[in-house]
């Protein structure tokens, strides 16, 4: 059961990650078109 948790945390974590990298390009992406 424990396995399954840790699992799930990381798989979390990583989801944060990837949606947090995505937001950082969009927003940079944005930024430079509008100079």
């Amino acid at each position: 059961m424990e396995d399954g948790i840790v699992t799930f945390m990381g798989s979390l974590a990583l989801g944060v990650v990837i949606f947090a990298v995505v937001l950082g390009l969009g927003k940079k992406y944005k930024d430079e078109d509008q100079q």
